[in-house]
């Protein structure tokens, strides 16, 4: 199956690859017993085509295939919208110092193309394809051994500054919130090797990797990392088993902070208090929700917190509760966030019911529109404000 975003946030099913069984055939006779079900999917963008890559395997099997379909475009409404099958790149048998399984494509800033793949064994490997076809370059050029560990794979590679940086899991996996799965990294300027930790210790046969991310809090077992960048900030997202929810399996999305020596940093998870997306969350957010203020048909970019369609107090009370700073991470006093105009608090309580016109006998029936109204039917904790609060209480009263 595939999903997508249009905000990050909100994702919905889309159309799948292979409907139900009708699955390339070549599959049934390179995986003997395979049920349907694909692994590790990568997909690039490269030759006016998108090249969508995927695994068949069993679990704990060297008999595996990386294969690979084509599309011209993403857009399923699009009238030449169709995965075509090219067939395995590379399979893997018993015996084989390999296996074929979790391919990650990187493109080189020379043009090149190539494909890590690998899953214990003999540890990570990696070729070059052809950029015309996206297959394996040559069959006669044996793949590079780049990373090796009693437990290794999910490798992805990634280009930064001067580095291609190779990402790895080490330990185990699927087993809930009991998987020791834990993301390491090293980097080399050449996309084949040597990749070297932030200690200077190599990645083949010397237990190098230096650690990225492993268990915290609720996400156990943190795997199989993806990067991308959106409107200048470097995201990634990885799969983890939810401590909270009974080892579920879930998505989660990251800011990737880079440090001055440019090493890979685990920057915090995507806030939907981020209005921007630009990573933090600050009064560029604020200023977003407050210029929507009592819209409806508003989306989540518009401030609408709750889903509701509309953006209104509780959407505020929502943004200020996960409100983080200018930093984009740990807590801070946001002093200098002002509350939302009295004027369209009153509308908004007005609106929702909260606030309601009273008659005032001996006045003929004529409806107050006082201050009194403001004043005792809403009543704003000043004192909180004058203890550096921006959001001070707002209570409705019955008197």
């Amino acid at each position: 199956m595939t999903k997508q975003s249009h905000d990050h946030f909100a994702w919905t099913a889309g159309q799948a690859v292979f409907p139900t069984t009708d699955y390339p055939s070549w599959i049934a006779s390179a995986v003997p017993g395979f049920t349907g079900s694909f692994w590790a999917p990568d997909i690039a963008y490269f030759n006016n085509k998108y090249h969508l890559y995927y695994a068949v395997s069993t679990l704990g099997n060297q008999t595996s295939a990386i294969g690979l379909v084509t599309n011209p475009t993403l857009d399923t409404a699009a009238p030449d919208y169709q995965w075509t099958d090219q067939g395995p790149v590379i399979q893997s048998a018993p015996g084989y110092r390999y296996n074929a399984i979790d391919a990650s494509i990187i493109q080189t800033p020379e043009g090149r193309v190539w494909m890590s793949f690998g899953s214990y064994w003999d540890g990570i490997y990696m070729m070059e394809l052809d950029p015309s076809t996206g297959m394996r370059l040559s069959t006669r050029v044996t793949p590079t051994r780049v990373a090796d560990n009693s437990s290794i794979e999910a490798s992805y590679v990634y280009h930064h500054g001067d580095y291609h940086y190779l990402f790895v899991n080490y330990d185990t996996c699927c087993s809930g919130v009991d998987s020791t799965y834990n993301i390491r990294v090293a980097r080399s300027t050449n996309v084949t090797g040597p990749f070297v930790d932030q200690d200077g210790v190599g990645m083949i046969n010397s237990g190098g990797g230096t650690l990225f991310l492993g268990s915290e809090e609720q996400y156990i077992g943190p795997g199989h990392i993806g990067i991308f960048e959106d409107q200048g900030v470097d995201w990634f997202g990885y799969h983890y088993y939810d401590g909270n929810a009974d080892g579920a399996p879930t998505y989660n999305l990251r800011t990737l902070l880079w440090s001055d020596d440019g090493w890979p940093i685990a920057g915090p998870s995507l806030s939907p208090a981020d209005l921007n997306l630009d990573g933090a969350v600050d009064l560029t957010d604020y200023g977003i929700l407050s210029n929507h203020m009592l819209q409806s048909a508003a989306s989540h970019a518009d401030g609408d917190m709750n889903g509701d369609g509309n953006v209104d107090y509780f959407d505020f009370n929502i943004w200020k509760s996960l409100y983080h700073g200018s930093a984009g991470a740990g807590a801070n006093s946001a002093s200098n966030v002002p509350e939302p105009s009295t004027l369209l608090l009153l509308a908004w309580g007005l609106a929702a019911g909260t606030i309601r016109w009273t008659r005032r006998p001996g006045l003929g029936g004529q409806i107050a529109q006082t201050w009194n109204l403001l004043r005792r039917r809403v009543t704003m904790d000043w004192c909180q404000l004058r203890r550096a609060d921006p959001w001070p209480d707002l209570r409705s009263t019955n008197r």
